[in-house]
């Protein structure tokens, strides 16, 4: 892989990423004059570049997700300003061009984690839309429905619940990110000074408990912003607090016990 080119389109943060064959896709994003992005760029390794793409055609927003199935990718979910959203919409590289399908039948969300595992893409956690105020604080839903997306039919299945809807009275909310690993999705809870780990089994539709992430040693406590992903037989995440971002220990997919792991810093 040669040297990553600079992104020639705007500057951004909070943007999605995906990947189809040799090729890498981000999109989505906020400007660094907090204007809300719908650009996609396509990244050329053979050639170091990037090339603009259709742009995203649904409502601008943030906080949305992406799972690919085959050659398809799939961005989902999100919020502006004023709205949450549950709608899903497919870009085909090969016509470059994108095509909304089955809105999410649960809950409109925002900060979701999303994973494809076989031919399903899947839809859990979120934060929904706000509920009216009580003690002068607004209701904000975490959401722990799951929800199986088959791109033959365009439809969704409700799968099992992580964990029932809870309400917060303030803006704060928990912290998830997620990655496939072994046939399994993975759900990462990055809350204080642990990261709860959960793991999604397909053929018995069922989650388990696995090894918690351990942030004590770093003496900072949980993240604003997660993500995770796999190589190979191991399992990464990381968050970022403030201005420092910091990767968990690799998790050896023989590792499945709950017993804690412990952080180091970069």
């Amino acid at each position: 892989m040669g040297a990553f080119g600079n992104l020639n389109g705007p500057a951004r943060h909070d943007a999605l990423g995906f990947a189809i064959g040799d090729k890498v896709y981000t999109c989505l994003g906020l400007g660094q004059e907090g204007d809300t992005l719908t650009d996609l760029w396509e990244y050329d390794d053979a050639y170091s570049i990037w090339m603009e793409k259709a742009a995203f055609p649904g409502t601008p927003r943030v906080g949305a997700v992406t799972f690919t199935i085959g050659n398809m990718a799939y961005v989902a979910t999100g919020g502006t300003v004023n709205d949450t959203l549950n709608d899903l919409w497919a870009y085909d590289p090969v016509s470059d061009a994108w095509t909304q399908k089955a809105d999410l039948p649960g809950a409109a969300r925002t900060r979701a984690v999303a994973f494809t595992i076989g031919q399903t893409g899947y839809i859990t956690t979120g934060v929904g839309s706000p509920l009216p105020e009580m003690n002068g604080n607004m209701q904000y839903p975490e959401l722990g429905d799951l929800w199986a997306y088959d791109p033959a039919a365009d439809t969704w299945t409700q799968k099992a619940t992580l964990f029932n809807t809870y309400y917060y009275e303030w803006v704060h909310t928990d912290v998830w990110c997620g990655f496939v690993l072994g046939g399994k999705g993975f759900a990462i809870k990055l809350d204080y000074s642990f990261g709860e780990v959960w793991a999604y089994d397909p053929p018995s539709d069922s989650w388990s408990p696995r090894t918690t992430i351990d942030f004590d040693p770093l003496g900072w406590t949980g993240g604003q912003r997660g993500i995770g992903f796999a190589l190979a037989t191991m399992v990464f995440s990381s968050a970022w607090v403030g201005r420092r971002t910091r990767f968990t220990r690799p998790i050896p997919i023989c590792s499945c016990a709950t017993h804690r792991t412990r952080m180091h810093g970069s």
